[in-house]
C-alpha cells in the first residue's frame, strides 16, 4: 500500500536533513505548518504543494502517493 501524503513529506525532509523550521522558511511558511502537514490535521493548497514538490526535489505526483518514482530534474 502506497504511504500517504503526510508521511511521504516527512520521510522526505528527513532524508534530505530539512528540519520542518527550514523547509517551512523555504516555501515561505511557519512550521507548525509543515507540521500540520506532516500530522495529517491540514493539507497543502496546489500553490504550496507545487513548492514543496521543488524544495524536495520530488514530483507532486510522489507527494501525493501517485507515483513511486521520488526523483525529479529540476532545471
Amino acid at each position: 500500500m502506497s504511504m500517504e501524503f503526510k508521511e511521504r513529506l516527512r520521510q522526505r525532509r528527513r532524508f534530505l536533513n530539512f528540519t520542518q523550521e527550514y523547509l517551512g522558511s523555504l516555501v515561505g511558511v511557519e512550521k507548525a505548518t509543515i507540521s500540520g502537514y506532516e500530522r495529517g490535521t491540514s493539507r497543502p493548497d496546489i500553490d504550496m504543494l507545487a513548492k514543496l514538490s521543488k524544495e524536495l526535489k520530488v514530483s507532486t505526483d510522489w507527494l501525493l502517493g501517485l507515483s513511486d518514482e521520488v526523483e525529479w530534474e529540476f532545471s
